[in-house]
């Protein structure tokens, strides 16, 4: 199944993704249902929870999983993946929206009917309480949104630090501005906190916390200013020097300037700084349900909803399939969680399956697996994840769009059409090869193959990225 510019296509065989009313699954000898606090970062890099201490201790209780992936390494198709479960070709969500580009943004998400058969609502509709608090998508409009109880969010093109529209449930947006206490992490953090102390704890409640923190320009809150960490940006892949085994794009960018490392240095530390305020907010979350005597029947996920290269291979961005852009730091910790290291490969369409799996409501239809028995100490049966990309004519992108998969051991790539009748591809071993320095795309061609065809399995659309011929 494919979807194209928002029109689902394939088959007769179609996924109905209509969202039928969920009932919750309960018997006599069940406990009372879970509540959830789901706190989304945004753009963050893995092995940056040095200074989160709230953070690091919920991975100590819980499960910490190192290969989680992002299938659309971008900040919008991520948070739709996220709330619906589904890649996007099934979502109708490819790009931010920015400039013309009609297949991205919250319009997008609108058009194709995803704000109707979100696992919020079917978490709502089995009688949770419901609330966001942050950034929802890029180009939010401000207009009600179904499944939530309590909904306070950026308006806008693109949520910030300081200076920003807001509102609270559909009302008409309030603007925020250069104080200190227009800080927008503390804003939302505060705003979710109350409603948090708010709550019958008789009724089971669902908390999706989106800061801004740590995007870019990666502004620290007032009182962390200048803080400093004593790790590094830097991989064996940044500003790599031999780049002809990669593609085109990758060959045309120049290597970085004397200073550039300092200048990098110094947004890690940034963010580092931007982390802190993220952190506090789910310690104080954690003070709130303790108090209120909900702390024990609380599951707590923490996800970014994507990462950044810090000039691996001579990108600094996201969008780029590498494991700088697509990996991000998460954990999971919670009632029936054990203790561990997850190595197995997991993905952000796989929060909805799993939080409604947790909760015992009826399942929506999601291209995701549920991970409750991995949480439990299991493990998951899966070769790997579909990544795919669409670049953006009406912006200056200059990720031309791919798809791959990418599984525990291999990062697989297609690009589409370079202008020159050229569709290259990339293949690591990311066991031997962790940093993605030695493309084997053409010296592995069997298992370039392999994963080719697992990638148009998965819903690769081939009029984006065709095929080989022949």
């Amino acid at each position: 199944m494919m979807l194209r510019r928002g029109v689902l296509v394939g088959s007769a065989a179609l996924i109905t993704l209509t969202l039928t009313a969920p009932s919750r699954v309960a018997t006599a000898q069940t406990a009372p249902p879970p509540n959830f606090v789901f706190v989304l970062s945004d753009d963050q890099s893995v092995n940056t929870l040095a200074g989160m201490a709230n953070v690091t201790a919920l991975s100590q209780a819980g499960a910490k999983f190192d290969n989680a992936i992002i299938s659309n390494p971008l900040c919008c198709p991520s948070r739709a993946a996220i709330l619906t479960g589904l890649y996007s070709h099934n979502n109708g969500v490819y790009t931010n929206g920015d400039g013309e580009d009609p297949n991205g943004g919250y319009p997008a998400f609108s058009t194709h009917g995803d704000q109707d058969r979100t696992f919020p609502l079917a978490l709502q509709q089995a009688g949770y309480t419901t609330g966001l608090f942050g950034k929802y998508l890029n180009h939010y409009d401000g207009s009600t949104q179904p499944g939530w109880t309590e909904f306070h969010a950026f308006v806008g093109s693109n949520a910030r630090y300081y200076d920003y529209d807001w509102t609270i449930d559909g009302a008409t947006p309030v603007h925020h501005g250069s104080d200190a206490t227009d800080y927008s992490t503390d804003v939302a953090g505060s705003e979710a906190n109350a409603w948090l102390g708010s709550l019958d704890s008789s009724q089971p409640f669902f908390l999706y916390f989106a800061p801004y923190g740590p995007h870019r320009p990666r502004t620290p809150a007032p009182q962390d200013v200048g803080a400093t960490t004593t790790t590094s940006f830097s991989t064996p892949a940044y500003n790599e020097a031999d780049v002809t085994d990669k593609p085109a794009y990758i060959q045309a960018r120049p290597l970085f300037r004397v200073g550039e490392t300092t200048k990098l240095q110094n947004m890690w530390n940034q963010q580092y700084a931007t982390l802190l305020s993220v952190d506090r907010w789910i310690g104080a979350f954690r003070d709130t349900l303790a108090t209120a005597g909900t702390l024990d029947s609380t599951y707590f996920i923490f996800l970014s909803d994507n990462s950044i290269t810090w000039g691996d291979h001579r990108w600094t961005g996201k969008e780029v399939p590498y494991e700088r852009s697509i990996r991000v730091p998460m954990v999971i910790a919670g009632p029936t969680v054990q203790h561990r290291l997850v190595g197995q490969v997991v993905s952000n369409v796989d929060l909805a399956p799993t939080i409604l799996d947790l909760a015992g409501v009826t399942p929506i239809t999601t291209d995701g697996l549920s991970l409750s028995g991995v949480l439990a100490g299991g493990k998951l049966r899966r070769s790997g994840i579909l990544l795919e990309h669409m670049g953006n004519p009406t912006t200056k992108d200059t990720v031309p769009s791919y798809c791959g998969f990418r599984t525990n051991r291999y990062m697989f790539t297609r690009y589409a059409d370079d202008g020159a009748g050229v569709q290259e591809e990339e293949l690591y071993n990311l066991r031997k090869d962790p940093f993605e320095l030695t493309n084997i795309a053409a010296t592995l061609p069997a298992q370039a193959q392999l994963l080719r065809d697992a990638a148009y399995a998965a819903g690769c659309d081939p009029t984006i990225v065709p095929p080989p011929t022949g």
